[in-house]
């Protein structure tokens, strides 16, 4: 077989880094780095670096049954008649909602979309994937604020902002590529850094504003912040009267949310929140991302509201430098939710109770 190169993308986080494997008769021996990649352009984490487990003899490679004492293999055409037997016994028997279907953020958008279809075929809706642990309260949040469940833009837009705002994530090591490729490079470029965390991680060392905040208290201080800017005259105002619905309503919503009040729950200074406010209405070329910090929670889907909402009140959607949205944990979640891996949508977001 000799030495092969082939292109994947890496198993890991949700940046969705480029590079070839390296195999030698069969076995990986390395990676090459991908320069031509557009997301990561050739630069790789630690992660990406060490694929070894590639090589482990406790990989499986064939279809195993388990038996009374133990599993064994069986072939790929054996394995398929027994679950098939084994599905429509269980739906004749206890009817499809009887059956759970599992899809994968690691699954490419094909396979998530034939997954799906063949639960609907039975007759189910019984199928999900990581989203409900991670973003589900991203996609339906956003979904309400924006119509689409999704980050608003590219990484390069990041990388053009002049205010980035980073709220529940530590993309210096869960995200490190995005970090140094995007993040670090707006910075080198002057824009400003405000991070929003329980904990001062590696990245809240970059920050210019840092907003140290008790967990569960990030409606609080997004309605604080919002307090700042509405009733300073901070906002984007035509923005706001084009493309904005509830405008009055959030007034009166965030007028009791002084940045004194929200110390008194949050811990944050109020001085420290006024700074953050300051900040983030400086320019409206800004991003704001967030990740599980935010959405693993049982508000977290209120959580998104609030800071979709912030993002809406200083203009930072649909233009260049701006990018609003949740950083994916895994390499194909938004993948997987747009193909309809979930039990309330099918493909495209359209809601399994709609009249289609």
């Amino acid at each position: 077989m000799g030495e092969e190169l082939t292109s994947v993308i890496c198993p890991y986080c949700g940046v969705g880094c480029g590079f070839f494997i390296k195999s030698l008769n069969g076995k990986y021996v390395g990676i090459e780095y991908n320069y031509e990649h557009p997301v990561n352009k050739g630069s790789l984490c630690p992660k990406a670096n060490d694929l070894s487990f590639l090589n482990s003899p406790d990989r499986l490679r064939k279809p195993l049954k388990k038996t009374e004492t133990d599993f064994v293999e069986i072939s790929w055409r054996d394995a398929i008649k027994e679950v098939a037997s084994r599905v429509k016994e269980v739906v004749k028997t206890y009817g499809p909602d009887a059956i759970a279907f599992v899809a994968s953020a690691k699954c490419f958008n094909e396979e998530n979309y034939l997954l799906q279809k063949l639960a609907r075929v039975l007759g189910t809706n019984n199928v999900d994937h990581c989203a409900r642990l991670c973003h589900a309260p991203t996609l339906i949040g956003m979904g309400r604020v924006t119509g689409v469940g999704a980050l608003t833009s590219t990484f390069e837009d990041i990388a053009n902002s002049e205010v980035i705002v980073i709220w529940g994530s530590n993309p210096a090591e869960t995200y490190p590529v995005l970090m140094g490729q995007y993040i670090l490079r707006a910075k080198g470029r002057g824009a400003k850094i405000v991070v929003v965390d329980p904990v001062k991680t590696r990245t809240a060392w970059f920050s210019d504003v840092f907003v140290q905040i008790k967990p569960g208290t990030d409606i609080v201080v997004a309605n604080a912040i919002m307090n700042v800017i509405i009733s300073e005259g901070l906002y984007d105002k035509e923005f706001v009267e084009k493309r904005v619905e509830g405008f009055n309503k959030l007034v009166e919503v965030v007028r009791k949310y002084t940045p004194e009040l929200a110390e008194g729950i949050s811990g944050a200074p109020a001085f420290t929140i006024r700074q953050a406010a300051y900040t983030m209405a400086s320019s409206r070329k800004g991003s704001l991302i967030w990740s599980m910090g935010v959405t693993q929670h049982i508000v977290g889907y209120r959580n998104v509201l609030a800071l979709a909402t912030l993002a809406a009140l200083l203009g930072w959607y649909g233009k260049p430098g701006t990018c609003v949205g949740g950083l994916r944990g895994q390499n194909n979640v938004q993948g997987a939710c747009d193909m309809g891996a979930l039990a309330e949508f099918l493909p495209g977001y359209v809601r399994v109770t709609d009249d289609v």
